[in-house]
C-alpha cells in the first residue's frame, strides 16, 4: 500500500513537471536596450507587445529594472502540443513610463527560437533612445544653456529698453 501512494506521488510529481516543460515551450525571454542612456538606467515599466500570425490574442510583458522580459507566445487554443511552435512572431515595443523615442527598424523584432534552449528570443535587439535626436541629444545633455541675449548698446538717454526686449533674433532683411 505504502509503495501504491508513493507511485502515485511520483506519478503526479512527474505530471506537474512534464506541464511546467510544455510551458516553457512557448516562452520568449528577451531584453531592450537603450542607445543613449548611462549605465544605471532604470529599464522598468517598459511594455512590449507580441503578436502571431492567424491569432487574435496578444501577449503583453512589461520589462523588469535592467531590461530583460518574459512572456508566453500568445495563441487561440490551449493545446498541449509542444510541437506546434507560433509561425511569424512579432515583438513590439510600444512604451513606458517615461517618453522613448525608436526608429521603426529597431521598434519590432521577429521571434525566433533560441539556440542551445528551450525559450524563444528575438531576431534583432529592442532598441530606443530617451531623446528624438541622438547626436543632438548627447551634446545637449552636456551642455548646460547659458541664455545670453544680444543686446545692442544704444545711448541710456534715447530711453529706450534693452533692444533684447523687441529684437531676440536679429531678422535676415533681403532686397526682393
Amino acid at each position: 500500500m505504502a509503495s501504491l501512494k508513493l507511485f502515485i506521488i511520483a506519478f503526479l510529481l512527474l505530471m506537474i513537471l512534464a506541464r511546467t516543460q510544455l510551458a516553457q515551450c512557448n516562452t520568449l525571454k528577451a531584453n531592450i536596450s537603450c542607445l543613449d542612456c548611462q549605465s544605471n538606467y532604470d529599464f522598468s515599466g517598459n511594455m512590449i507587445v507580441v503578436n502571431c500570425k492567424n491569432v487574435k490574442n496578444l501577449s503583453v510583458a512589461i520589462t523588469e529594472a535592467n531590461g530583460s522580459f518574459k512572456t508566453t507566445l500568445p495563441s487561440d487554443t490551449f493545446s498541449d502540443d509542444s510541437k506546434a511552435a507560433p509561425s511569424n512572431c512579432i515583438a513590439k515595443l510600444i512604451g513606458g513610463p517615461h517618453q522613448l523615442y525608436a526608429s521603426r527598424k529597431g521598434m519590432a523584432s521577429r521571434v525566433i527560437k533560441g539556440t542551445n534552449s528551450n525559450f524563444f528570443t528575438l531576431a534583432n535587439a529592442l532598441t530606443f533612445s530617451t531623446c528624438k535626436h541622438n547626436t543632438k541629444c548627447l551634446s545637449i545633455k552636456n551642455f548646460v544653456a547659458d541664455s545670453k541675449t544680444i543686446d545692442l548698446p544704444l545711448p541710456p538717454e534715447w530711453g529706450f529698453p534693452p533692444t533684447s526686449y523687441y529684437f531676440p533674433v536679429l531678422p535676415i532683411i533681403g532686397i526682393p
